[in-house]
């Protein structure tokens, strides 16, 4: 049920192994979730004997990827002149085929 609500958030775990060991059980119990589906992501589980806790790490690139091709952005004009242009090649089109796909009943 916990991780269905995280990724109902979209958040998913960068730690799939258990993370507290002992001598009866190994539990997940130490998580990082991100938002992130980057490539450049890694996670690593330390083994120390520091504590029954493993200590986690998590590995991002946060440098944005260059890129050498400009980004085409799509505009939309919302003016007086689009709105005729518009207008213009609504009443070009033939719109006659579709009479003959509405059907009536009445007069």
């Amino acid at each position: 049920m916990f991780l269905n609500t995280a990724a109902s958030y979209k958040l998913v775990p960068t730690i799939l192994k258990p993370t507290r060991i002992t001598e009866l059980s190994s539990t997940l119990i130490d998580d990082i979730f991100t938002n992130s589906l980057c490539q450049d992501i890694d996670s690593c589980i330390l083994i120390e004997d520091i504590s029954d806790h493993l200590p986690i790490l998590l590995f991002l690139n946060l440098n944005p990827p260059s890129t050498t091709n400009p980004v085409n952005l799509n505009k939309r004009y919302f003016n007086n002149l689009a709105k005729d242009k518009f207008i213009k090649s609504l009443k070009e089109n033939d719109w006659s085929i579709l009479d003959n796909l509405c059907i009536t009943d009445g007069p």
